[in-house]
């Protein structure tokens, strides 16, 4: 390189240059250039060996299951797509569910009415919601209506569920069953993804109708609780008392059990006159 370099500038006469010498020289730069490629190729590769354990532990934030990602003897590298992107895309429906059933529970009144006692347990809150036997809280009547109206078929709540989170994530079961006007290119929902969402719907739709009966009974007993003076004049009363008076101590127990069936479906129907509905389990 040195005498390349004398030659360059003149110093070094060309008579005393042999062919050999020449391609000895070339010969160096050609080594010198292979060298500064294999650096680079190395250091592509240090990089996409990062990249790749970078993205193995990110997935492995989602649950830990990858570490399957290898790399074998010839340096191939192969990774489980297909588990990894079913596993994303999943909990890309979950978070959807979440926000589409904070939605309907906030609209049956189960997030504005409901609160959590110092034991943790669920309470609701409701003791504004009746006056001298009246429904006087809108947003209670509200609750119920929508309740019943979307509760009284389970089965077509869950599908109207289900359209709702593939709406809010861009995603759909299948090609045909996309909406062009809502859905521009949407994410295909896998089959077994599929199962499972429906699952948890249907369970999360069966954990909703109990919190709704369960706040609704709530409602029912603050009333026969503290405002009973308002059922002291109906009939039902009057033929508890006679019936009282004439039957055996032993007959009384089954009797008052059985006014107490009809006692209650008579506070039910005080409800449902101010077009107020309360759902069949209640």
């Amino acid at each position: 390189m040195e005498q390349l370099s004398l030659l360059s500038k003149g110093a070094v006469p060309e008579e005393e240059i042999s062919v050999d010498e020449i391609l000895g020289w070339l010969l160096n730069i050609t080594v010198g250039l292979l060298m500064v490629f294999m650096i680079a190729s190395f250091l592509f590769r240090t990089d996409l060996q990062d990249a790749l354990d970078s993205a193995k532990k990110q997935l492995g934030i989602l649950g830990g299951k990858y570490d399957h990602i290898t790399k074998t003897e010839k340096g191939e590298i192969y990774k489980d797509f297909e588990q990894a992107l079913m596993d994303v895309q999943r909990q890309k429906l979950l978070l959807g569910l979440e926000q589409v059933l904070s939605d309907v529970r906030n609209s049956f009144g189960l997030t504005h009415f409901g609160t959590t006692n110092e034991k943790g347990e669920r309470e609701y809150l409701l003791s504004d919601i009746l006056s001298q036997g009246k429904v006087v809280n809108e947003r209670f009547k509200r609750s119920c209506v929508l309740a019943d109206q979307a509760l009284s078929d389970q089965e077509q709540m869950q599908q109207d569920l289900l359209r709702r989170v593939l709406l809010k994530k861009g995603m759909a079961l299948n090609r045909s069953s996309v909406e062009p006007s809502l859905v521009e290119n949407p994410e295909i929902v896998t089959g077994e993804n599929t199962q499972w969402l429906l699952k948890q719907i249907s369970s999360q739709v069966k954990a909703i109708y109990t919190d709704c009966c369960i706040m609704q009974k709530m409602a029912l007993a603050y009333l026969m609780e503290h405002q009973e003076h308002i059922l002291m004049d109906t009939d039902l009363n009057k033929q508890l008392e006679r019936v009282l008076e004439e039957v055996s101590e032993q007959e009384k127990l089954r009797r008052i059990s059985e006014f107490g069936q009809r006692h209650y479906q008579h506070v039910k129907s005080l409800f449902d006159k101010q077009n107020v509905p309360l759902l069949d389990g209640v």
